[in-house]
């Protein structure tokens, strides 16, 4: 199993420990990985490479800044393979990727539903980042 490696700390500094703003750019990542991870699919099934790492870079980018480690390693693996035309290693890489986004997607939303608690009041324990 893949580890998703985010570092909660170094992302919330990045944004002057505004956890609303983190749990908005939390939110914005998981949309755009999809939207990333479906062209680096489309991609691979039509052997375009520049397309593969056109998605991963993009992705790595945003993983990096978001302190994900684990994707950031991935992706970064991804779009030199892709580069260099080597779409059997990018293909090895894929379920990798798709497995990471995914843990990445389950955080979002445990959050997110600790979130939606928190606003009604509910019982929660705090229920924010500084859980997860």
């Amino acid at each position: 199993m893949a580890e998703l490696k985010w570092d909660r700390d170094t992302a919330l500094r990045r944004v002057s420990s505004n956890e609303t703003l983190l749990k908005e750019l939390m939110g914005l990542m998981r949309d755009s990985l999809e939207e990333n991870l479906n062209l680096i699919d489309r991609a691979i099934v039509s052997d375009q490479p520049e397309k593969v790492a056109l998605g991963a870079h993009s992705i790595k980018g945003a993983s990096a800044n978001m302190a994900i480690e684990g994707i950031r390693e991935t992706t970064q693996l991804m779009e030199q393979a892709a580069r260099a035309g080597e779409m059997e290693k990018v293909k090895a890489l894929h379920p990798q990727l798709v497995e990471l986004t995914g843990q990445w997607g389950e955080l979002c939303s445990a959050l997110m539903s600790a979130a939606q608690v928190d606003k009604k009041g509910g019982p929660t324990g705090g229920g924010g980042l500084d859980q997860i």
